[in-house]
């Protein structure tokens, strides 16, 4: 057995403290650094889905105020959802004095911490933010054109040369090229030529397929009476003579459209392929403040009746981006846009609620801010 040397004894006992007196200060930081950084971890968590939660809710503002902005203008959105463990408090609310959606998005999280993002939305009006939008010359004879609802607001805007006979507009005439009106044709508003080329967007059929495809498929030539839409048509429409026809969605053809002596209403687009002819017809559909699309992408528009009746004419947005028009004594209630136009002894009255049409071609949402508070 070997003895401890005097003076030896309690060495072991002594280092032993030592090292856990160093032990506790070395490991006491530790800890708390990793707390630190747990809750470091967890605060950049719920920073990251309240900014994510917060977006989704500015993203669901854009999508209403796109699909609704007339409503919007009347009365502001307010809603409020649950995602991403955080609550979300949603307003859009339409600005006059600067012509601006203000969107705001605020998302709470369990902690009582909120993240808010603002952003201010304009709507890009497109071709028909003005009454007539023309990719080619515009022709007007004997024909009154103006805005009721918003005296001095019909505007056209042509990609070539206007000439006017025996015309009234109630508005400005913008043109690429040459205005040419008679002693008798009156605008109210600017005349302006030589101006830049307005913009006609490319055509995207599919959404109007989708549309339609959800009624269903019909192959050959479709005869109309009754309910109509949605519907895919494969072949041709014609509605004539037949049972009043009620539209009830989207009718895409992939062939032409004829309506001859026969009234529609409802509510629904019809987008043709081929041309589309309206002859001593009345298309009056359901809702005014919203007014749908009569659109043919490869051919003209021709719409012609025998006696000028205020009641038997067009409600609708009228659109040929690769055609003509031919509007021959005819009363339209909406907006016009062809690759020409030819209007004669006619009435064409321009709703101020097409400005705010963010859904039509050429139309769209434009941020013009957008920050985090």
């Amino acid at each position: 057995m070997k003895l401890a040397k005097k003076g030896q004894s309690g060495q072991a006992l002594i280092m032993a403290l030592i090292l856990l007196a160093l032990g506790g200060l070395v490991i006491t930081p530790l800890l708390m650094q990793g707390i630190t950084n747990l809750k470091y971890h967890d605060m950049i968590q719920w920073e990251t889905l309240r900014a994510y939660s917060a977006d989704s809710g500015i993203e669901y503002a854009l999508a209403e105020v796109y699909n609704n902005p007339q409503e919007y203008q009347e009365a502001p959105l307010d809603y409020s959802y649950d995602i991403n463990g955080t609550t979300v408090n949603v307003n859009a609310e339409y600005l006059p004095s600067v012509g601006a959606y203000r969107l705001t998005s605020t998302a709470t999280s369990a902690n009582n911490r909120s993240t808010t993002i603002q952003t201010y939305v304009i709507i890009e009006i497109g071709l028909f933010g003005n009454a007539f939008a023309c990719n080619g010359n515009l022709l007007v004879f004997q024909t009154t054109l103006s805005s009721p609802d918003n005296p001095g607001e019909f505007d056209i805007y042509v990609n070539g040369n206007v000439t006017l006979f025996s015309s009234e507009v109630d508005g400005d005439v913008v043109a690429t090229g040459v205005v040419t009106k008679d002693d008798s044709s009156v605008v109210t508003g600017e005349i302006i030529e030589g101006a830049e080329v307005l913009e006609f967007p490319p055509i995207d059929p599919q959404p109007h397929r989708d549309a339609a495809l959800v009624g269903g498929t019909f192959n050959g030539t479709y005869t109309a009476g009754g309910p109509l839409g949605p519907l895919y048509i494969n072949g041709d429409l014609v509605i004539s003579n037949q049972a009043d026809t009620v539209l009830g969605g989207t009718v895409y053809v992939t062939g032409n459209v004829t309506i001859d002596h026969q009234t529609v209403t409802g509510w629904g687009d019809i987008v043709a392929e081929g041309y589309i002819n309206m002859d001593n017809y009345a298309f009056n559909p359901d809702n005014l403040l919203s007014l749908p699309l009569i659109m043919s992408i490869g051919d003209d528009i021709l719409l012609d009746i025998d006696t000028n009746v205020l009641d038997s004419g067009t409600q609708a947005v009228l659109y040929a981006p690769n055609g003509e028009i031919w509007l021959d004594n005819v009363n339209v209630y909406g907006s016009v846009a062809a690759k020409d136009i030819t209007v004669r002894q006619s009435e064409i009255f321009y709703p101020a609620t097409l400005k705010g049409r963010a859904d039509l071609p050429g139309a769209g949402l434009e941020t013009i801010s957008y920050g985090y508070q």
